[in-house]
């Protein structure tokens, strides 16, 4: 299993800080973003964990995601998000991937760990010499380029 404390990270920038009106960037900004979301993270702890032990995926890197995708769902429109084309928490790109389960749902955190997953598995294949944190970090990079 990767586990997201061994993963280095600059943290969010500042243009992502402004989101919640903060004049920090970096580690700290982070950690004040997620705070802000936690209270509504709370709401999907248990899917989460589900999610995570079937997949073998720890369950703060996909809370992690769902924080920075939609804010635990404060920044969707009705499940929608990215212009019209990123369902759900993890915000599944409907021009690449068939929509599953709704929005909040226990299908939709599994399907967005999935493509998490394959990303990590192209990575893999592609880098097989990183360590396992830098290949979540590519893959996380990835489902950036590509949307999940």
């Amino acid at each position: 299993m990767i586990y997201i404390t061994k993963v280095d990270t600059s943290g969010a920038s500042e243009i992502t800080a402004r989101q919640d009106k903060l004049t920090l960037q970096g580690v700290d900004a982070s950690h004040k973003l997620a705070e802000h979301d936690l209270v509504r993270m709370n709401k999907y702890k248990e899917l989460i964990t589900r999610v995570g032990q079937k997949h073998g995926l720890d369950p703060a890197i996909i809370a992690g995601i769902i924080s920075r995708e939609s804010r635990a769902g404060s920044a969707l429109d009705h499940g929608w998000g990215d212009h019209g084309n990123g369902f759900g928490l993890m915000q599944v790109d409907k021009r690449y991937h068939k929509i599953v389960g709704a929005w909040d749902s226990e299908k939709h955190i599994s399907q967005g760990t999935e493509i998490l997953i394959e990303f990590i598995r192209r990575i893999q294949a592609k880098f097989p010499a990183w360590p396992k944190e830098h290949q979540l970090k590519g893959a996380v990079l990835l489902t950036h380029l590509f949307t999940l």
